[in-house]
């Protein structure tokens, strides 16, 4: 994926930096699983949806 980096501009913006080679790992750790490659372009209208869609009564984010 060829992807220029760009600025995220979204009204909340948390980032974690985790000193290690074991990405995998922490992807785990955390239960940040399912991934997947994003363009830049792609997390900023999902991090959009996410940030402004209210979620339903189960807690998952309506569509």
């Amino acid at each position: 994926m060829t992807d220029a980096p760009q600025p995220i501009p979204t009204c909340w913006n948390h980032w974690i930096a985790v000193p290690t080679g074991d990405q995998a790992g922490v992807i785990e750790l955390l239960g940040l699983a399912p991934v997947r490659p994003l363009t830049f372009a792609e997390a900023q209208e999902l991090i959009d949806e996410d940030a402004h869609t209210p979620p339903d009564v189960s807690g998952a984010r309506s569509p």
